[in-house]
C-alpha cells in the first residue's frame, strides 16, 4: 500500500510539473544586457496574472555616421502580462525604440534579449544640421530578484559631480 501512494505521489508531482507550474514571480529585477547597460523591471501580482509594470533600460549604441557611441537610459510603463512565464515587449516614443523578448528561469531570475534603437545629433555644426541612427544591436540580458529596499549603483559612466551636496 505505501508502495502505490508513493507512486501516486510522483505522479502527481509529475503532472503538476509538466502541467505549467511556472516559475515567475513578482517583485523587481535588476541586471544587465550583454554589453553590460542596466535593465531593471518590476513584475507585479494580481489574481492570477502577472505583469511587468515597469521597466528601465540603458542602452550602449554604436552611430552609423560618426562611429560615435550613444549611452542612453530609458524609464517607461509598460504593463505587458506575461503568459507561461514569458513575455514580449516594446516600448517607443520621440527618442527611443526597444523591443525584446523575456522569460522566467525560476522565481529569481530572468533572462532574455533586447534590441535598442536611438537617433542623436551629428556633432561639429552649430546648430546641428544632421541627425544619425545608433542601434545596440540584440543581445542577451540577466536579470536578478533584488532585495527589499536594495538601491542599485549609478552606471560609471554618470556624472555624479552634480550628485554630491553643496553643488
Amino acid at each position: 500500500m505505501k508502495r502505490i501512494s508513493f507512486i501516486v505521489g510522483i505522479a502527481g508531482a509529475a503532472c503538476l510539473i509538466a502541467g505549467g507550474a511556472y516559475a515567475q514571480a513578482a517583485g523587481s529585477f535588476a541586471g544587465s544586457s550583454t554589453d553590460g547597460a542596466t535593465i531593471s523591471l518590476v513584475v507585479s501580482h494580481s489574481g492570477s496574472a502577472y505583469t511587468v509594470t515597469s521597466m528601465s533600460v540603458g542602452m550602449i549604441a554604436p552611430c552609423k555616421k560618426t562611429g560615435n557611441t550613444a549611452n542612453e537610459g530609458w524609464g517607461f510603463g509598460l504593463n505587458q502580462d506575461i503568459s507561461s512565464g514569458s513575455a514580449d515587449f516594446t516600448s517607443q516614443n520621440d527618442y527611443y525604440y526597444t523591443t525584446g523578448s523575456m522569460h522566467f528561469v525560476g522565481h529569481t531570475q530572468i533572462k532574455g534579449t533586447i534590441t535598442s534603437y536611438t537617433a542623436t545629433f551629428v556633432p561639429g555644426m552649430t546648430p546641428p544640421k544632421q541627425a544619425q541612427f545608433c542601434t545596440s544591436a540584440k543581445q542577451a540580458f540577466t536579470l536578478n530578484a533584488t532585495a527589499p529596499g536594495k538601491v542599485l549603483p549609478l552606471p560609471a559612466t554618470v556624472d555624479t559631480g552634480r550628485l554630491k551636496p553643496g553643488r
